[in-house]
């Protein structure tokens, strides 16, 4: 959104809030992606589970998500960015004192599917609702810093499982302490206005003029959000002219996202495969991983204005590809070897985890926005449900060289896509963006208004 804004102290300190506001719960998303993992360390013998149950339970949240993006990406294009922004948090905090108390691993099933049905509609809501207040200027850092909050969280979700190993209660703490800092943003959020390019959206003019004078100053003018009232529609994802954007957004999050599942929730598997080390020291292994993924992502949100989108997604492509196929030539790799492969893998993995959610929120206009992101966030899940579900057994059968090679396989997918798919949108407002206006229409504007003030 570009706007003719004072750039006051209070407009700077609000996109900073509502950045840490909105990064809240992808925080717990990531969290609750990953402490499945040590905690299945300790679930393990006590609710025997064998393979088929360790790679459905390690999957059930992807399978949520999968089903949640669409629908809940579709709903808050109807209803609005605020009212999934305070009902998401809440609806963590109660699954994650439920699964303080499963029993078997049929509950612990449903509840995982159901943490990733509420993680499904954070990703769409969330992600529109901070890139209908960003500045172009700023929207890649401020989506990175979604991405470094979701990437710390699953980092945490190891270290918490190192740390709680050796506790009488270490998968209770595991899976309910989100419980906490759910509730804690929900507090925090009630007070956010609605997406005022939403409300323009729907034809809502006095409200959003309301909300752009009080945040962005009494000179903003309400035309700069470039938006018309029109009416949501699945349909409009299925023409030729968004369905390209839907599929190269999908493909791509898909082919980048499953490894990097893959690693965090059978970390400790992969690991010991590798025969890097034993017991808790796999969990200690893994928490350095992700410490090396953070890096990665906060390098990526460092470097993601300052590069083309389209360069800065394909060779960080080939760097993935490159930091695991060690693992698929090498049979015994050395230590050094293994650290250098990882952190290869993990600083290359930063740009494509930023861009997951950047560019689907560019990729789309504000009436199916979040339908878009949603449908995109489905179709990423695919590939890291069947592998999730299927590195235990596949691990097993055809061993680590086997596994990572196909890893470099999937990678190799993802780079074709965005050699041929992956379009520039650096530097746009969300209209240009999307398509929703040609490009340089934001600047005719600013002169007419310019003009109107003259005069």
């Amino acid at each position: 959104m570009e706007l003719a804004v004072e750039k006051s102290r209070e407009f700077r300190s609000f996109l900073n809030r509502l950045t840490i506001y909105c990064g809240g719960t992808n925080f717990l998303d990531g969290y609750i992606l990953a402490a499945i993992g040590p905690a299945l360390v300790h679930l393990e013998p006590i609710l025997q589970l064998n393979s088929f149950w360790r790679g459905a339970i390690g999957a059930a949240a992807l399978m949520g998500i999968l089903i949640g993006g669409p629908i809940f990406g579709y709903l808050s294009d109807k209803v609005g960015r605020k009212l999934p922004f305070m009902i998401i948090p809440l609806a963590m905090a109660v699954l994650s004192v439920l699964s303080m108390f499963v029993t078997s691993a049929e509950q612990l099933f449903i509840i995982r599917f159901l943490l990733g049905l509420v993680i499904g509609a954070d990703y769409p809501s969330v992600t529109s609702y901070l890139s209908e207040y960003s500045p172009a200027d700023r929207r890649g850092t401020m989506i990175g810093c979604l991405m470094i909050m979701w990437i710390c969280g699953m980092t945490l979700g190891e270290v918490v499982g190192y740390i709680v190993y050796d506790s009488a209660y270490n998968w209770q703490i595991l899976l309910g302490i989100t419980a906490i800092p759910a509730l804690i943003f929900m507090y925090l959020r009630r007070h956010c206005p609605e997406s005022p390019r939403w409300l323009m959206n729907k034809n809502r003019v006095a409200e959003a003029e309301k909300i752009i004078h009080d945040i962005y100053g009494p000179h903003a003018d309400v035309r700069m959000l470039e938006e018309k009232a029109v009416k949501s529609s699945y349909s409009e994802l299925l023409t030729p002219r968004y369905l390209k954007r839907v599929i190269f957004a999908g493909v791509f999050w898909a082919t980048q996202v499953l490894p990097m599942f893959a690693i965090y929730i059978f970390g400790p598997s992969l690991l010991k495969a590798i025969k890097l080390s034993e017991g808790r020291d796999l969990l200690l292994g893994n928490s350095v991983i992700g410490l090396i993924f953070v890096v990665g992502v906060i390098f990526g949100t460092i470097i993601i204005e300052k590069f083309g989108r389209r360069p800065l997604i394909i060779w960080s492509f080939v760097g993935m590809a490159v930091g695991l196929l060690v693992f698929g030539i090498v049979s015994e790799p050395p230590f050094w070897l293994i650290v250098t492969g990882f952190t290869v893998y993990a600083i290359a993995s930063g740009p494509p985890n930023v861009l997951d959610w950047v560019y689907p929120n560019e990729l789309f206009p504000t009436e199916i926005r979040a339908a878009g992101v949603g449908l995109a966030t489905s179709i990423s899940r695919l590939g890291p449900i069947l592998g999730t579900f299927a590195l235990p057994s596949y691990l097993e059968a055809f061993g680590i060289q086997s596994t990572m090679l196909t890893m470099v396989g999937i990678i190799g997918i993802g780079l074709l896509a965005c050699i041929f798919m992956a379009p520039e949108t650096r530097g746009l407002n969300l209209a240009e963006a999307s398509g929703a206006v040609p490009i340089g229409t934001e600047e005719i504007i600013e002169e007419e208004i310019e003009k109107e003030q003259l005069d």
